[in-house]
């Protein structure tokens, strides 16, 4: 993989919010613990309509919706504990990818939203030996366009991008380091992360805010193309002996007319709300101990169902039993901002 790095400002910006459009989401509350599915060729669905697809080795354990401490359930991916396949042999590499996005979802995007955000929270984990590399790509029918890759050896995460930027050596998919020296992640930490491709400009941006990282590079053009797949894989790497679980969670891909964040996007990413969907008491927490003020609820037509003020509590547990089944939107008001989330009443 060619490595460069990202040519940009990073910090994160507050500005004008996005007219966002919400074409998928997962938030893996609503399965069952244990096997995310039954078949390994990526021929048949398993739970929540995520496709598995190992060419060889590996087992359906190798996929899994894992109940997390705080969280609800979360996603897990374990690499394989091999190096890579020799050459012409199956490859030693575990992909996921959710039906439903493709590209005539892609073409019910509102007109001037031609820029597609892709956002997820990951765990970083204990320090290990694997090599795998764990990546979150973006593709179009013809090839990658770009995403994440993240190795757990050294906690580095990188840009991904297929581009041919001068001082390279042509056309194909490069790691863009997204800090000096590259960005080296802390273990056993969740980190949000989202990845936009601008499909009028050719342009990838990355940002983490926790890093405050924000950075854009040059795809080769992807006027005429379309974005057909995304995947979350692990891929054997180099010399690799070890095996590596990366946990994914708050999955949700939109098509949005800019890539910049306002400051009630940053504190949206702080917060997290489980189980969702929910039958009674759904909890509210956030990462950084950030004071409650005030919970709104209202319904898809904007009405208000429930309001409750709270004394800057972190943590809160809100009973929606008295809601009819639906779907609501949870505002959370902090002296930083508020939040924003979708919550399923069952």
């Amino acid at each position: 993989m060619k490595k460069l790095l990202l040519s940009a400002a990073f910090v994160c910006v507050a500005t004008i919010s996005a007219n966002a459009q919400q074409l998928l989401s997962d938030n893996f509350d609503s399965y069952t613990v244990g096997n995310v599915g039954t078949d390994l060729t990526g021929a048949t669905p398993g739970q929540g309509d995520w496709y598995t697809l190992v060419p060889a080795g590996g087992s359906n354990s190798n996929f899994q919706f894992v109940a997390e401490t705080g969280r609800g359930n979360v996603f897990t991916i374990e690499s394989t504990n091999q190096p890579p396949a020799a050459t012409g042999q199956p490859g030693n590499y575990r992909l996921a990818s959710k039906i439903g996005f493709d590209n005539a979802m892609w073409n019910t995007k509102a007109t001037g939203n031609n820029i597609l955000k892709v956002e997820y929270e990951f765990y970083t984990g204990a320090a290990t030996t694997s090599k795998a590399t764990h990546r979150m790509s973006v593709s179009s029918a013809n090839r990658t366009i770009g995403g994440f890759t993240y190795v757990p050896e050294t906690r580095m995460l990188h840009g991904l991008a297929y581009a041919n930027p001068q001082g390279g050596s042509g056309a194909g998919l490069y790691n863009i380091n997204l800090a000096t020296g590259g960005l080296v992640l802390d273990a056993n930490t969740w980190y949000k992360v989202t990845f936009f491709v601008d499909f009028s400009t050719s342009k990838a941006t990355w940002q983490i805010p926790a890093k405050n990282i924000n950075g854009t590079f040059d795809l080769v053009s992807v006027a005429s193309e379309a974005p057909a797949d995304i995947s979350f894989v692990a891929i054997a790497g180099a010399n690799n002996a070890a095996a590596s679980t990366i946990k994914y969670d708050n999955y949700l891909v939109s098509a949005v007319n800019t890539t910049t964040a306002t400051v009630n996007d940053i504190v949206s990413t702080k917060f997290n709300v489980y189980p969702n969907p929910a039958t009674d008491v759904i909890t509210i927490t956030n990462t950084e101990s950030i004071g409650i003020d005030k919970i709104t609820v209202t319904d898809i037509n904007g009405r208000i169902v429930k309001t409750n003020n709270y004394s800057q509590q972190a943590e809160i547990q809100l009973n929606v039993s008295d809601l009819n089944a639906g779907v609501y939107i949870l505002n959370v008001s902090t002296k930083e901002g508020t939040a924003t989330k979708k919550i399923i009443k069952k």
